[in-house]
């Protein structure tokens, strides 16, 4: 854990601190899509801090997969067949980092990624990218 803050010394030996922290995302669950379009669905509760501005990174395998700036995330390009372990975690905007959520896990049995079905790719960045097709949600997942 990281911890920052701000002090301030008031005369006669009284010292205030103020501890910032990212609280742990808690209640994660996964929904998973079978069929002809998959997909992983993860919801979590928020986190908090001093500072706000709460954004968070999600993993799947240990491996860092994607960013969302709400306690939601859809995971387009999971790979079929076998189980897969989620954790996420929250950051302030300093960059503060709270503990991993608890791990869950989810299985996409067979079909195809809505990622692979919409010619998105992901990387080692944060952004996900569309190519050839240009496409519009309108109405989200549920």
């Amino acid at each position: 854990m990281t911890i920052t803050g701000t002090g301030s010394y008031s005369g006669s030996n009284t010292i205030s601190w103020e501890i910032d922290t990212v609280t742990q995302p808690t209640s994660v669950v996964a929904t998973s899509s079978s069929g002809y379009a998959t997909y992983v669905h993860l919801t979590w509760s928020a986190s908090t801090s001093l500072d706000g501005g709460i954004y968070y990174k999600v993993y799947r395998d240990s491996t860092f997969i994607g960013t969302s700036p709400s306690p939601g995330y859809f995971d387009l390009s999971v790979p079929t067949g076998t189980a897969h372990n989620y954790y996420v975690v929250g950051y302030d905007s300093t960059g503060v980092s709270s503990t991993n959520s608890a791990t869950v896990s989810a299985t996409v049995t067979s079909g195809t990624s809505i990622g692979s079905l919409l010619g998105i790719t992901t990387g080692s960045s944060d952004s996900i990218t569309a190519s050839p097709l240009n496409f519009q949600v309108l109405q989200p997942l549920q």
